[in-house]
């Protein structure tokens, strides 16, 4: 990422039993790692909400470790498209993304 910013890369799983398991690392400009964090939680979402569901929790957690300069890196097409359109696209996404100004 750019200086005095973070890159915030996010991951997701479904696993058994509707597990469902959000993960990010993030990474300073010079690439070494700042923190990494996993979320466990038990719901029955789509996958493209799965991977919504990550990529706020990634934000999340750079925000609250003071990090407000972000790259975020998914690799969900559907997240990032709908990110850069401004969460316009699918509902659930919508919602999940607007959750980021509560």
């Amino acid at each position: 990422p750019p200086v005095n910013h973070v890159k915030v890369n996010v991951d997701a799983h479904v696993g058994n039993n509707r597990v469902v398991g959000l993960g990010v690392v993030i990474w300073d400009h010079c690439g070494k790692t700042q923190v990494s964090a996993v979320y466990k939680i038990v719901a029955s979402w789509k996958a493209e909400v799965v991977e919504a569901r990550a990529a706020l929790y990634g934000i999340q957690v750079a925000l609250r470790l003071g990090y407000p300069r972000m790259v975020l890196e998914s690799d969900s097409i559907q997240v990032r498209t709908t990110i850069m359109k401004e969460a316009r696209g699918h509902p659930q996404f919508s919602y999940f993304l607007m959750k980021l100004g509560n």
